[in-house]
């Protein structure tokens, strides 16, 4: 049956398969039937309609992957359909050859193709041996994606590439990226294959190259998704890589309108190294490949050299263990003169004669050391003692330590151990209105330099009691901490979270964090717009030793490029003086932080050199929770081998100060602010291979204040007199309440207050509140109600005049998004993302938008109503109780994280009903009312919504 409808339909195929099933006698109809679909979805792509005639011009063949296998791409070489016409073009040339004649040779070849109608090109560089040399898989696919561009042919043409050279994730998204649709990694198959076969790998290899594969194409959407692309047909030629080091010419020709941030190498470079690699192949000295330590520290002939060398981690511990200036010397000396060559090294000063001034008149150490930070390290990534040491030392220099976006334990603010940097990440873990109100410095974390567009992942074994308190989570429940930010999506929605966060603590200052990458000037003009104070750039060399590799290399552009540009864009637009400039990303002397500061830094933050002060000796085993010195880790035994000391990361901090005097005193310059955006007196070092040229453009300084809030005024009056009842508020009066409660709290004066108001909340009405205060709104809310709310209570009712009328939304968006505790009433319909980040807050409302309760970790939920699509979605903790007259809230479930229950426990019973009690005495819910009036004929309609990881929950709450 299936062959006499191929017959029909495909002719071509029929004869295919009719020779395949040749010899087989009587074969099952069903797993012929599977099998001719199996094969045939490599040919033609239909949706189930495999064997249906479609229009021809619209036949396309489906891959299940962009990484092919050998079998697949011969199915594919073999392909006898009319609809597709493939050929094999070589990407080899004679050593005598040069690579840009060959790479005519190869737009030739594939110009007769196209002539000819062929509309698959397969690009093989088999068969290389010592008279042949491969054309670079990259700059073939590139090149040839530009060419067909030019010539007005790419949307004929699909380009396959069938390479030894490709082997890793980010080798494989370039490939996508710049052409490829479709990569057939033979050479690293071949391998898998042997390895096996010699028991290297204990699978079958048809399996281990199955699982290669799988682990290459969720790296490749992973990288696509960071850049928030969601289909793989949409990243393919997408380009959405930069250029570092290439020549801009070069870019030009061969990767066109691909952002080039520092020239350098061209086209004979890449010839040079590509000609390099075939002698050392074929010159018969080699007798395997090297582990050349990319990752992880190795030494011998060609070993990748690693700032952190074993060399340069020792004199940096006996430094600061024994307080040696002379070993610090000798430390900086070996990070400026032996280590890789990073952008900064490239870089000299302008010393000249005659500009010197004496030592002693250059400001102190001590002063200096006030502009240092420590990096972003949650509680949670790394010890407790690791993380109360960082901010013993800083707070003892007069420096800032950084929270990290994990919290931090309310015993320790206002004490020694108090980080004055608070991270907020928008709403997350851990977000009270104390931990706010405990910041001299709170930090927006849009972006990270080592893991641009992606969050950050706790794993569930570090989730101890202690931490999951701090981040008010449930213990060991895997925490993920997304990158978008569900309540930024535009600069406006950045302005309005800056703009809550300075009423929230108005003597703290607003910092946002983002990272190096090509145009970062522009956004950072959009945030000095926005109101911040400090602007952080985040540069990619350092970062977290627990992230993906993918995430480490490949990921981020060095601090040098996107402090540069930040500086010279904010001058460009008289912005600079609203905004000071901070930096990080593996600062390790005096040398960096002065080339940092010429560049327009006037803040610097380090991070990993005070962990090796501490002891961390770059074991990059900070995720498997075993670190031997008890430093990224959560294990009791192994914190105990903790032998850090606040002295040692004090001693590293004066160290570099200490530096940085000396090079300012050769400068010329009495103080810091001297030479901020001094890029003038850098220049290209002598061999430099890059053009610095960039770099070097000269600008200047300074900052201002930020908008005040609408309850400003009224929180000023708050001591002489109560607030008036029933102030009337509009859209434009945002953050409402939020000024009040700190002020009020802050200065210890009274803390219970109930405030009712009529009208319509501004954005982020009641944001943060604090326990004791209430806000009464008749009428209705815009976005972000209730956000990171903190034990207060807020209640929104229509008012009596809307009586009688359809009212579908009451409240807007993202409302009580990183709420950590209180209580929510809202007698109507909420927007999307509805309790996103809820870690505490108890809630009621009438209907949500999509994406409601998403990434929840604490707290409870009712729902009165319809819930949107993806309800629950990452959902670790808390619980939803949702009305569910229809029975469709299975279907808008994000089943991966939650699991749907009837109310059939006592328990959950009686506190749905408590919070429908409240709710009713709160806000006057007619709803409420008609419910509670038959409770027990409404309750079979509600369902309970749990996170699947949580179902011990149902045993521990019902006793």
């Amino acid at each position: 049956e299936p062959l006499a409808v191929l017959s029909r339909t495909h002719p071509s195929l029929f004869d295919y398969f009719r020779q395949r099933f040749a010899q087989v006698t009587n074969p099952p109809i069903d797993a012929l039937r599977e099998e001719i679909k199996t094969d045939c979805s490599i040919y033609i792509g239909d949706d189930g309609n495999l064997l249906e005639t479609g229009a021809d011009n619209c036949t396309v063949m489906e891959l299940k992957s962009p990484v092919l296998t050998e079998k697949e791409l011969a199915r594919i070489r073999g392909i006898a359909h009319p609809a597709f016409r493939v050929r094999t073009v070589s990407l080899l040339y004679r050593r005598e050859e040069r690579l840009r004649d060959a790479m005519d040779a190869l737009f030739g070849a594939c110009d007769r193709a196209c002539a000819e109608k062929i509309n698959i090109l397969i690009l093989s560089d088999r068969g290389v041996d010592a008279e042949h040399l491969a054309i670079p898989s990259l700059l073939a696919v590139s090149g040839l994606e530009q060419h067909l561009i030019r010539i007005r042919k790419r949307t004929a043409v699909s380009v396959i590439l069938e390479s030894g050279e490709p082997r890793d994730v980010h080798q494989m998204a370039l490939l996508v990226a710049f052409g490829a649709r479709a990569v057939n990694p033979y050479l690293a198959h071949d391998c898998i294959r042997k390895m096996c076969a010699e028991g290297q790998i204990q699978k079958n290899a048809a399996e281990a190259v199955e699982n290669y594969n799988s682990a290459l194409t969720a790296g490749i959407l992973k990288i696509a998704s960071k850049m928030g692309v969601s289909t793989l047909q949409a990243y393919q030629s997408a380009q959405l890589f930069e250029t570092v080091g290439l020549d801009e010419s070069f870019v030009g020709t061969w990767f066109t309108n691909t952002p080039c941030v520092l020239g350098g190498t061209d086209l004979d470079r890449v010839e040079t190294d590509s000609r390099f690699h075939h002698r050392a192949a074929w010159g018969g000295t080699m007798t395997g490949l090297p582990s050349l330590g990319v990752h992880r520290m190795r030494t011998g002939a060609g070993a990748e050299e690693h700032l952190y060398s074993p060399e340069t981690i020792h004199l940096l511990q006996q430094a600061v263990w024994t307080d040696s200036a002379e070993l610090f010397e000798r430390y900086a000396s070996r990070v400026e003169e032996e280590g890789p060559r990073t952008i900064r090294s490239m870089l000299t000063f302008r010393f000249e004669a005659g500009r010197e001034i004496p030592l002693e008149e250059v400001e102190s150490a001590g002063t200096i050391v006030k502009r240092f930070r420590t990096g972003a390290m949650s509680y949670g990534s790394i010890s407790k003692e690791a993380h109360e040491c960082l901010a013993r030392a800083m707070n003892r220099l007069g420096g800032r330590s950084n929270s990290g976006e994990g919290g931090e334990l309310p015993e320790r603010f206002g004490t020694e151990l108090n980080s004055a940097i608070k991270q907020v990440a928008s709403g997350r873990f851990g977000v009270t209105r104390d931990y706010l109100l405990s910041a001299k410095e709170i930090q927006i974390k849009m972006a990270q330099g080592a893991k641009p567009g992606e969050g950050g992942h706790l794993p569930g074994a570090k989730v101890t009691e202690s931490v999951a308190r701090t981040r008010c989570a449930t213990p060991g429940i895997s925490l993920i901490s997304p990158p978008p930010h569900h309540d930024i999506y535009s600069i406006e929605d950045l302005a309005e979270l800056i703009y809550d966060l300075k009423c929230a603590n108005e003597k703290a200052r607003i910092s946002v964090k983002l990272v190096s990458e090509s145009g970062v000037g522009t956004v950072a003009s959009g945030v000095a717009k926005a109101g911040a104070q400090v602007i952080l750039i985040s540069g990619g060399e350092g970062g977290t030793g627990a992230a993906p590799l993918t995430s480490i290399h490949g990921a981020g552009l060095p601090w040098e490029l996107g402090l540069a540009e930040a500086h010279q864009s904010l001058c460009r637009n008289g912005l600079r003086e609203r905004v000071a400039l901070d930096t990080d990303g593996k600062l390790m002397s005096g040398r960096d932080v002065a080339v940092a500061l010429l560049l327009g830094a006037e803040e610097f933050a380090f991070a990993t050199a005070p962990l090796v002060a501490m002891g961390c000796r770059m074991m990059r085993v900070c995720n498997l929770d075993t670190c031997p010195f008890g430093i990224a880790t959560q294990n009791p035994e192994l914190r105990k081998r903790f032998r850090g000391k606040p002295e040692y990361v004090r001693r590293f901090m004066l160290f570099v100060a200490e530096e940085l005097r000396e090079i300012m005193a050769r400068l010329g310059a009495r103080t810091v602010e001297e030479l901020v955006g001094r890029a003038d007196l850098l220049k290209t070092a002598e061999g430099s291979p890059l053009d610095l040229s960039g770099l070097t453009a000269c600008g200047e300084n300074r900052h201002a204040d930020p908008e005040k809030a609408f309850d400003f005024r009224l929180s000023e009056l708050a001591d002489q007199q109560p607030l008036p009842i029933g102030t009337t508020v509009r859209n434009t009066d945002r953050a409402f309440g939020t000024c009040l409660a700190a002020r009020l709290r802050a200065g210890g004066g009274d803390t219970g207050r109930t405030v009712r108001v009529s009208g319509c909340g501004g954005q982020s009405f009641g944001a943060f509140l604090p326990e004791g205060f209430t806000l009464m709104l008749s009428g209705e809310a815009n976005d972000y109600l209730g956000k990171g709310l903190s034990g207060g209570k807020i209640a929104v009712a229509p008012p009596e005049s809307w009586k009688g009328t359809r009212v579908d939304l009451l409240i807007g968006n993202v409302a009580l998004y990183g709420a950590t505790g209180g209580e929510a009433y809202i007698a109507g319909a909420a927007g999307e993302r509805f309790c996103v980040r809820n870690s505490g807050a108890r809630a009621v409302v009438e209907g949500v938008g999509d994406h409601g309760c998403e990434y929840m970790t604490g707290g409870r939920a009712v729902i009165l109503g319809p819930v949107g699509d993806n309800f629950a979605a990452g959902m670790s903790g808390g619980i939803a109780y949702v009305l569910d007259r229809e029975g469709k809230l299975t279907s808008r479930l994000n089943g991966s994280t939650a699991e749907v229950y009837d109310l059939s426990r006592p328990a959950f019973a009686a506190e749905l009903k408590s919070m429908l009690e409240r709710h009713l005495a709160e806000t006057g819910s007619e709803k409420a009312a008609r419910i509670l009036e038959r409770f027990e004929q409404w309750l079979p309609f509600f369902r309970m919504v749990i996170p699947t990881e949580y179902r011990k929950l149902l045993e521990t709450e019902s006793r």
